[in-house]
């Protein structure tokens, strides 16, 4: 769900222009999982490393809370609409 449904996609490719671009997941399995984060945020050795995963990981946040969001609250909100927000909340 955090990588192959059509909304994260839609999710993780608007930023791309930031530089982080997902890798399309094989199936679900755990060592996919982790190959696929591993390369997404990539060796945290310097500071924009660190930005960069601080970025992925608040982007990961925000699609599992939209499927809360659907699973228990019965509602949606659209892709764009969700860009919008991390990206306000990334910039400030």
């Amino acid at each position: 769900m955090m990588v192959t449904s059509s909304y994260s996609v839609q999710v993780w490719n608007s930023f791309a222009s930031m530089g982080i671009t997902p890798q399309q997941l094989p199936p679900n399995t755990y060592k996919s999982f982790k190959r696929w984060w591993t390369s997404m945020i990539g060796p945290a050795n310097n500071q924009a490393a660190r930005e960069t995963e601080q970025t992925v990981i608040y982007i990961a946040w925000n699609i599992w809370k939209e499927r809360c969001r659907r699973v228990f609250d019965n509602k949606a909100m659209m892709a764009p609409q969700m860009v919008a927000l991390i990206q306000l909340d990334i910039v400030n």
